[in-house]
């Protein structure tokens, strides 16, 4: 089980439900193969979504996925310009701590499984790439 003390970004359950869309993220590629191929289409994807930021509440990262929030990663600057227009970034906080990740976190909060969850039944739909 996770550890509760990770904090969200103050976001509420009904927050959720009035959001609509969730953007789940569970790699830090896009399909499988090739990994340079699918580093690439994970970055168009991300760039991507700023087209939809009106319906999007929340993008939530877990397992490789977390690697995207964090320094050096070559989708960052995505993910902070999708944070700087009101989009919540919540990453797995287990997953964090599995990748050893947890002081090269550059955008969003440390999550839980509970926030997860409940941040995805809240909302209207639930995409993965």
């Amino acid at each position: 089980m996770e550890n509760s003390n990770y904090g969200s970004q103050g976001q509420t359950k009904s927050e959720a439900k009035n959001g609509g869309l969730v953007i789940y993220i569970n790699s830090d590629v896009m399909g499988r193969g090739d990994d340079q191929l699918g580093a690439n289409l994970m970055g168009v994807y991300l760039d991507t979504l700023a087209n939809f930021a009106t319906d999007i509440s929340h993008v939530i990262l877990v397992n490789s996925g977390v690697k995207l929030a964090c320094k050096d990663s070559a989708s960052l600057e995505q993910l902070e310009n999708l944070a700087g227009i009101g989009i919540k970034i919540l990453s797995c906080g287990t997953c964090i701590n599995y990748f050893e990740l947890k002081e090269k976190l550059a955008v969003g909060a440390i999550s839980n499984m509970v926030e997860i969850i409940e941040t995805m039944k809240g909302s209207n739909k639930v995409l993965n790439p």
